[in-house]
């Protein structure tokens, strides 16, 4: 199942219907690389929203609200993997060197 794209349509459909202009996702879902939560499996940013997926469903927060959806009947221990790598990565530098996330992978 391609749980990513499952989760963008789902963002994008309740920003649509809360009035938001819409999503673009320019760099792609990212592996949780302990950033948040252990329960979530890939992360999407976006300037006013961030989306959290994880195998039962997945959270949108923006700067006004949290929205949450859950995939009925959906396997909580499902494995998760990312499809359809893209070329962008993403760095975090944040900390000491040794606390530093480089090279993390996008996709879309």
């Amino acid at each position: 199942m391609k749980v990513f794209r499952i989760a963008l349509a789902l963002l994008t459909w309740i920003l649509i219907c809360r009035g938001s202009q819409g999503i673009t996702v320019d760099h792609g879902f990212e592996p949780n690389i302990g950033l948040t939560g252990p329960e979530v499996k890939f992360v999407v940013r976006g300037s006013n929203y961030t989306g959290f997926v994880a195998p039962a469903g997945a959270t949108l927060r923006t700067q006004a609200s949290i929205l949450k959806m859950s995939l009925a009947g959906a396997n909580p221990g499902a494995e998760t993997v990312g499809l359809d790598r893209m070329d962008s990565t993403a760095h975090y530098l944040l900390g000491g060197q040794e606390q530093w996330h480089t090279n993390v992978a996008a996709y879309g």
